[in-house]
């Protein structure tokens, strides 16, 4: 960790566009972030992306706006994130997945530092520091004949790999340690590992790399009830048998206890995803934060 934020830091100094490659959940959104803060642009915006989760008909409109009747819907003029981000750091994430038609438009931005909104008439320049990433290989991309070779050398100023968390073992108690800190801060708790669990965490050799790390430490923390963690890693957990019968259902307890064996039950079974843990017990991800936070209350 200690050299890829030395070469974030590095990159930060200049003001270059930059693809950033490697594994899902390998942390590349995390050193981004760090780059931008790191840059002469951190007290400008940070807007971030997905491409692959933008559809194409509503892509233009996301990434540089539309005036007001530009299309059925369009009710009020919208800027786009390239507005949105001037003066700061637009991340594009999964930029491997663009449609091809999209692709040529945001080249034409790239090189011309303007944008005209979705059915608008004038152009509006913008300042905006273009980072990419993906799990892709882009040039393989290009050669299939998927990804334009013009759009990534305008999009490649820099780059660099973040390399798998397997790979780099001594960041994983550096990882967790930030981890545990934000849910701590959160909830204004002072929980910390025991020493067992930080030896089994870094003996992992966590498939689904950062992100699966951080789910892994939310939902140990959700389902500690003392001040030091321990305890099975839940994200390998075996899974247990749809239908199953649950300890909580096997003898009365008070609505409480019920409750929160439910909410461990159901992070468990999700490897501490709380969008899907809240889905899985029928409750809306706010309401679900707000019983973890009684939770931790009382534990404390």
């Amino acid at each position: 960790m200690k050299r890829l934020l030395s070469e974030a830091q590095r990159l930060a100094r200049t003001d270059l566009n930059l693809v950033v490659r490697g594994e899902t959940g390998a942390g590349k959104e995390v050193l981004v972030r760090y780059l931008h803060a790191a840059s002469g642009r951190a007290g400008g915006p940070w807007i971030a992306e997905n491409c692959s989760a933008i559809s194409e008909s509503l892509a233009e409109s996301i990434l540089f706006g539309h005036v007001r009747g530009a299309f059925t819907g369009a009710d009020r003029d919208r800027p786009g994130l390239f507005v949105l981000a001037d003066g700061g750091t637009l991340f594009l994430d999964e930029i491997g997945d663009m449609p091809s038609a999209m692709q040529a438009r945001l080249l034409r931005v790239l090189e011309e530092r303007r944008v005209r909104p979705v059915g608008g008439e004038r152009s509006i320049p913008f300042d905006v520091r273009v980072v990419c990433a993906t799990n892709h290989d882009l040039a393989e991309l290009v050669r299939a004949g998927r990804f334009r070779a013009d759009l990534l050398f305008r999009l490649t100023g820099a780059s660099f790999c973040v390399p798998a968390l397997r790979d780099r073992p001594a960041d994983v108690p550096f990882l967790a340690a930030r981890f545990l800190d934000e849910l701590n801060a959160q909830y204004g708790t002072t929980r910390r590992y025991s020493r067992d669990l930080l030896d089994r965490l870094q003996r992992h050799d966590w498939p689904g790399n950062v992100r699966e790390l951080k789910n892994c430490v939310t939902a140990l923390y959700s389902l500690s009830e003392q001040d030091e963690i321990d305890g099975p890693l839940p994200s390998v957990s075996e899974p247990r048998p749809f239908g199953a019968e649950a300890p909580l259902l096997t003898r009365v307890a008070p609505l409480a206890e019920i409750e929160r064996a439910a909410i461990r039950l159901a992070l468990e079974e999700t490897g501490g995803d709380r969008r899907e843990a809240a889905r899985l017990l029928g409750i809306s991800r706010s309401t679900l934060y707000a019983r973890l936070g009684a939770t931790a209350s009382r534990n404390t």
